[in-house]
């Protein structure tokens, strides 16, 4: 009797040792398969990744970041990243939204590693500048010359840098105001910090 219970016993831990190895070899399967499977993922190199330069008027808000990345099944995989986030941010889509003024780096990094890199300008002030001379040009005498912007609206002549093709007709000083020296003719230009330029022509007889 006695003998006859060992017998039970013995078999009933052969049958879980057996059950127990076929989970353990089912798990290293499995776990070979999801490394396989990493490593397949892991295995995938950048081949070419660039990101355009940005130029943001802060008026417009945010734009989308235009990158070129191949393999194209990278694109979705990239981290994104600005250098300045007190100048511009930008979220996981690559969306850059402008902050204040000023320039910063946009960085796009792919799983490899590979990293690509460009330049954000976020600007302010007029788009276009559009220059009138008042009144009509005498030698010896002088020309106001005003600024507007896109809208019509009057620009700040002091924060313009001004300038004139020939000075020995005519010179043009920081407030926009034309001293005709002589009789011919001269470009009026004026530019804005972020190279926003307009021009009016002088003409003296």
């Amino acid at each position: 009797m006695k003998k006859k219970a060992l017998i039970v016993v013995s078999a009933a831990v052969l049958a879980l040792a057996m059950s127990a190895c076929g989970a353990a070899a089912q798990s290293g399967s499995a776990s070979a398969d999801s490394a396989a499977a990493s490593g397949a993922s892991a295995s995938v190199a950048t081949e070419t990744l660039t990101v355009e330069e940005l130029s943001l008027h802060m008026a417009d808000g945010a734009m989308q970041a235009t990158v070129t990345v191949e393999p194209a099944e990278l694109a979705d995989q990239l981290t994104w990243k600005t250098g300045d986030a007190s100048i511009a941010t930008v979220d996981e889509n690559g969306v850059v939204t402008p902050v204040k003024e000023g320039h910063t780096s946009l960085l796009a990094l792919a799983p490899d590693g590979t990293r690509g890199k460009a330049m954000i300008t976020v600007w302010s002030g007029p788009k276009e500048l559009t220059l009138t001379a008042d009144g009509e040009a005498a030698v010896g005498g002088t020309v106001a010359v005003t600024a507007a912007d896109e809208t019509g609206a009057a620009v700040d002549a002091a924060t313009l840098t001004w300038s004139s093709s020939d000075e020995t007709v005519a010179t043009v000083d920081e407030t926009g105001t034309v001293t005709v020296v002589a009789a011919g003719e001269a470009v009026i230009t004026a530019e804005t910090a972020y190279e926003i330029a307009g021009s009016v022509t002088i003409t003296a007889g």
